[in-house]
């Protein structure tokens, strides 16, 4: 991993309000910093989100990473969207920092 963006994270982490999300140079992908618990310390999550609408799909995991690829990939997801996008109405976008790679 490149210092710079090591650096980047690691200040998002220390210094990033709860819940707070940075952008990626991946459309559709965030940082966001997830507060901390009884149980665990406070910690970064990936956010897939691609419409940037509500909250999206948080991957800390190289396992749960691999299960949402798996899902995307399966043509009858396409499918679905397909169809979902035929009747859902369009919204604004939410314009977040972002993370310099």
């Amino acid at each position: 991993m490149s210092t710079n963006i090591k650096k980047q994270l690691i200040e998002h982490l220390e210094k990033g309000k709860n819940w707070e999300r940075m952008k990626t140079p991946i459309d559709g992908l965030y940082i966001v910093k997830a507060p901390q618990t009884r149980n665990h310390k406070a910690q970064l999550f990936l956010e897939l989100n691609p419409d940037d609408k509500w909250k999206g799909f948080f991957i800390n995991t190289n396992d749960l990473l691999e299960d949402v690829v798996s899902i995307l990939t399966d043509e009858r997801t396409q499918t679905l969207v397909n169809h979902i996008e035929d009747i859902n109405p369009e919204s604004p976008r939410y314009k977040p920092k972002r993370i310099e790679f």
